[in-house]
């Protein structure tokens, strides 16, 4: 694994970008939630690129139309880092690391409705987890919100700056 990370996020030239989309959801223990509603649609409308889905393991039904991508595998890591585009409504795990050009959909998962993420008090949030949503968020180019509350509250509590599209959950 360690060899893995290393040769695909590590010190090497980052890999030439190949069509399709990369989906993650819940950390890749299940097809579901708002990417599994964009992998449908795209599917559905005949999109032409590949669909790939990140599974924790084979035990993880994937849509017959997708490619399932078990998380660890060589294709996996060479996947992630060179899909043309990504869509996950969690984190990717620590040493992710978006290529040049790839374009990153955030859809995060739940309305908050309670404190998440930066606006949890520090006693109760480790150190690493907010350190991984800080890294996180500067790979998002997109983040979807539900709705106009969800659209001001997400950002500050995911640490992120860029652009938020107000458009209610795919799913």
């Amino acid at each position: 694994q360690y060899r893995l990370r290393r040769e695909v996020f590590g010190t090497h030239p980052a890999p030439e970008l190949t069509p399709g989309v990369f989906f993650e959801s819940f950390g890749g223990k299940s097809c579901t939630d708002s990417p599994r509603a964009i992998s449908d649609y795209l599917a559905a409308n005949g999109f032409d690129e590949p669909l790939y889905w990140s599974v924790a393991d084979r035990s993880v039904p994937v849509p017959d139309y997708a490619v399932p991508l078990l998380q660890g595998s060589a294709q996996w890591y060479r996947k992630l880092a060179s899909t043309r585009r990504l869509v996950n409504n969690n984190n990717f795990p620590w040493y992710f690391r978006k290529s040049p050009g790839q374009f990153y959909l955030q859809t995060w998962h739940g309305t908050p409705l309670k404190k998440i993420g930066l606006d949890v008090p520090q006693r109760v949030l480790s150190l690493s987890y907010r350190d991984l949503m800080a890294r996180e968020a500067k790979w998002w180019d997109l983040l979807l919100a539900q709705n106009d509350f969800a659209a001001g509250v997400l950002p500050t509590a995911l640490g992120y700056k860029g652009e938020v599209l107000t458009a209610g959950y795919p799913r």
